[in-house]
């Protein structure tokens, strides 16, 4: 996840834009894209599992990050290599379910992401390096691969969405945050920083504009829906992404 975009395969998405997965998964297999998040939303988990493991017998090149059923996620490493979790689902992980994602993230093996929306969740997202040989029972211990930050714009993929768009006063204070705990922390090995939430190409190179990893000593990685699902979209991403990433 160090250069490129982030994409969400969103199946409530693809329904209301009458696109289909194979089309979206061809053309991203184009543009050599990595890895992907599977975001289906009202399936059961079964349900779930079988869209994943269809998907991954037809194009098996793709990584695919579950959103959501952690269970599965950690059972089923024949179809995923990671997970990604929202601070409710977080909520609601047994003490077990804790501990075993905590193991899978140490051994590198496995992607586990979480959403955060302010900068409390931000910090004890980042927690875990103040003592990375704390109890892993801890929900703060957990080592994230990623941190997902938003929503940075309105969005239309989570029409219903309840938390609110981070100002651009609130986002630039969390990247300082994010540059001094690292500082403080003496740590070179943050967490990617994912952004969420109504990303373009056009938006996103307006927010990192200037010497944006100078400024906060990272560069974010863009996570996008809608603006992933056509051609033009992607030639766009590219573009902004080559002119600032080596």
């Amino acid at each position: 996840m160090k250069t490129g975009i982030y994409p969400i395969l969103d199946r409530d998405l693809c329904f209301r834009h009458s696109v289909e997965y194979v089309d979206i998964l061809k053309l991203w297999q184009d543009f050599q894209i990595p890895y992907y998040q599977l975001r289906a939303k009202g399936l059961s988990e079964n349900d779930y599992v079988d869209l994943a493991e269809n998907l991954k017998e037809r194009f098996p090149s793709f990584k695919i990050l579950a959103n959501d059923f952690l269970v599965s996620s950690l059972d089923r490493n024949d179809i995923f290599s990671g997970v990604h979790l929202g601070q409710e689902d977080l909520l609601l992980l047994s003490s077990g379910q804790i501990k075993m994602l905590a193991d899978r993230c140490r051994d590198g093996t496995f992607i586990a992401g979480i959403s955060t929306h302010n900068e409390i969740q931000v910090k004890k997202a980042l927690s875990h390096l103040q003592d990375p040989a704390g109890d892993s029972e801890d929900k703060e211990r957990i080592c994230w691969s990623y941190i997902a930050l938003g929503p940075v714009f309105k969005t239309s993929s989570k029409p219903g969405g309840k938390d609110p768009v981070i100002s651009q006063k609130d986002r630039e204070n969390i990247f300082h945050k994010i540059k001094s705990f690292s500082v403080l922390e003496n740590k070179n090995d943050l967490p990617e920083i994912v952004l969420i939430g109504g990303l373009t190409a056009g938006s996103f190179q307006k927010l990192v504009y200037g010497n944006f990893k100078k400024d906060y000593g990272f560069f974010p990685v863009p996570s996008v829906i809608a603006s992933a699902m056509d051609r033009e979209s992607l030639v766009s991403w590219k573009s902004v992404l080559e002119s600032y990433i080596a």
